[in-house]
């Protein structure tokens, strides 16, 4: 299954998918190739394949455009760059392409992220996801209930927002979500029947829009479940929340926005 939890991998295969990561946010105008990829985590190109899966839940390639558009989440927010250069910054040669690939993954268009991000549109953001989420959730004679609980480290303090999604990486508008404060149950419902990821996200408390929007990895906590929702009470899933590794995927979604209507 991808994205074994982390105590069943092997640790060094993690540090060296680490590297692997690091090596490739460092160059995203030109990342390094699968060979490349290999090499440095002392791999074959096959090996490698199998292990970067394993480890991540994604394919090299699309974990390098994950990394491509968090950085341009980055520069959207913390610079006056043109929306065609920040495309060109982070390795595409196209402007439509960037446009396209950065709403079919975020669920915002890049001018968006900035209006958004402004002190005065916190009410638009939370409007706007609370409209998409209610359009996300209905019940029917094929839904139920995923029940779980989520742990967080002894001395976090803040929120933590669970979405479901439809495969491992989190993208877009999660199908529902919910939050709780540190660590306690959750539940999420109405869930149709089939197969999920739950992704859980932990900022701490007092967060603001633009460190939502864009959460730096070194301050996220994260955690994340596959879980097969079918009849009318799933099997109770436990989410045990760590700080994030390079490795980790970088989180393209909303969700952590979400926090501001949790606030």
């Amino acid at each position: 299954m991808p994205f074994a939890h982390r105590s069943t991998v092997d640790r060094h295969w993690t540090e060296a998918v680490d590297a692997v990561v690091t090596a490739a946010a460092a160059n995203l105008g030109c990342p390094p190739s699968v060979d490349e990829m290999a090499r440095i985590a002392c791999l074959s190109k096959y090996h490698f394949v199998r292990v970067f899966h394993e480890v991540t839940g994604l394919t090299p390639a699309r974990f390098v455009t994950a990394l491509r558009l968090r950085e341009a989440s980055r520069l959207l927010l913390l610079s006056e760059m043109a929306v065609m250069d920040v495309g060109t910054a982070v390795g595409y040669s196209s402007a439509a392409t960037f446009t396209n690939q950065y709403r079919r993954y975020t669920g915002f268009a890049p001018r968006d992220l900035r209006r958004l991000a402004s002190a005065a549109s916190q009410d638009a953001l939370r409007g706007m996801i609370s409209v998409a989420m209610r359009a996300t959730t209905g019940r029917s004679e094929d839904c139920g209930t995923v029940p779980g609980t989520v742990t967080v480290p002894a001395r976090f303090s803040g929120i933590v927002v669970i979405g479901l999604f439809p495969a491992r990486l989190a993208s877009g508008l999660p199908l529902m979500c919910t939050a709780c404060r540190g660590s306690g149950p959750f539940r999420l419902e109405p869930v149709p029947d089939g197969q999920y990821w739950l992704m859980a996200i932990g900022l701490p408390s007092g967060a603001d829009v633009s460190s939502c929007l864009t959460p730096v990895p070194e301050t996220l906590l994260v955690g994340a479940a596959p879980v097969r929702a079918a009849g009318s009470m799933s099997a109770p899933v436990d989410l045990t929340l760590r700080w994030a590794r390079p490795s980790d995927p970088p989180v393209l979604s909303p969700l952590p926005a979400l926090l501001l209507t949790r606030q």
